[in-house]
């Protein structure tokens, strides 16, 4: 398993960048952030209680600051 997403055509280079130098290119930043707005859209659109959605905005902003904290080149 480990080889073959390491030699997948999509997958590979992003674990290689993250492996040799904690890097994440700007465009799974970019995609990596629609889709945690999209989550906490649809947990709005869902009616998810107010609790929920707090600690789920909370974890996902964490999740944001690093993200777009780490280097992309």
């Amino acid at each position: 398993m480990h080889n073959w997403i390491l030699s997948h055509r999509q997958f590979g280079p992003l674990i290689e960048d993250w492996n040799r130098s904690g890097v994440i290119r700007p465009r799974a930043k970019r995609l990596a952030t629609l889709s945690i707005v999209a989550v906490f859209g649809i947990s709005l659109a869902l009616n998810v209680k107010t609790t929920v959605l707090i600690i789920q905005a909370v974890v996902l902003s964490c999740v944001l600051i690093f993200l777009w904290t780490r280097p992309s080149r």
